[in-house]
């Protein structure tokens, strides 16, 4: 019966365990690689959610047959409109091909409003010198967004 639930209920497979919406099934099968891998693979896609949301709003966008967004990521995630607005507007802001996956997505936010040049060298800048998102925007206002 639990395995019908889960089955319904949809999930990730890792190889000896099951993701969940509400957590990890271990079958008792797990060797230590396929262990350390998941951990692997969890750090990597942390910080992915908020561009997964942002680019699937803003690909519904081109498709006006597709109904309300907001209303549907509203729904889907339980956030506030100006939260959705928001990770919408990072999202867009900055294309894939220019963001950083060693960088969080705050750090995408901070340059989200400069050009695509200036977004590119702020974060090559915050990327080399180790900076948090709290520590490149100082940095960023205090020099007008010139990065130079």
């Amino acid at each position: 019966m639990a395995k019908n639930a889960l089955t319904k209920q949809g999930g990730l497979s890792i190889p000896g365990m099951k993701l969940t919406p509400t957590g990890i099934i271990f079958n008792g099968k797990v060797t230590a690689a396929n262990w350390a891998k998941a951990g692997e693979q969890f750090a990597r896609y942390e910080g992915g959610l908020n561009w997964w949301i942002g680019d699937w709003l803003n690909h519904g966008e081109e498709r006006p047959e597709w109904g309300d967004k907001y209303e549907k990521a509203k729904g889907c995630f339980s956030a506030k409109y100006q939260t959705i607005a928001n990770i919408k507007s990072v999202s867009k802001n900055v294309e894939f091909y220019r963001r950083r996956e060693k960088l969080s997505w705050n750090h995408h936010k901070v340059v989200s409003p400069l050009t695509p040049a200036k977004q590119k060298a702020w974060l090559k800048r915050a990327e080399s010198k180790g900076w948090s998102a709290r520590k490149l925007l100082p940095h960023r206002r205090s020099r007008s967004a010139s990065c130079v």
